[in-house]
C-alpha cells in the first residue's frame, strides 16, 4: 500500500471526520456523556472483515477502540420487539 503525505493524510482526516460515519460515531460518545445512565449504541450492518482498502476503520472497528456499542438491525428488532413501526410482512 502506497503511503500518504502528511498533507495528504491531513485531507483524508478531514474528509473523513465530516462523513455520516465519524459524525454518528462523534455524536453516539456525546451522547454517552450526556446521558450516562441511558444505552446508548450505533446500529450498523458494517462488520470488523476486511476494510476495503479504506484508509481509516471501519464503525465497528472504531466502536470497539471507543467502547461504543454496536448493534445489527436483527439485534435492534429484538431489543425493541414490543414497538410498533407500522411494517407489515404479512400479504
Amino acid at each position: 500500500m502506497k503511503r500518504l503525505t502528511d498533507t495528504a493524510f491531513e485531507v483524508q482526516k478531514s474528509r473523513f471526520l465530516e462523513s455520516a460515519d465519524a459524525k454518528m460515531i462523534m455524536h453516539s460518545q456525546h451522547m454517552a456523556k450526556d446521558f450516562p445512565d441511558e444505552e446508548v449504541f450505533i446500529v450498523t450492518e458494517e462488520s470488523n472483515s476486511e476494510n476495503d482498502l479504506k484508509l481509516f476503520k471501519k464503525i465497528p472497528a472504531i466502536c470497539q477502540i471507543l467502547d461504543i456499542k454496536i448493534m445489527n438491525l436483527p439485534e435492534l428488532s429484538g431489543k425493541f420487539a414490543e414497538l410498533d413501526l407500522g411494517i407489515n410482512f404479512k400479504k
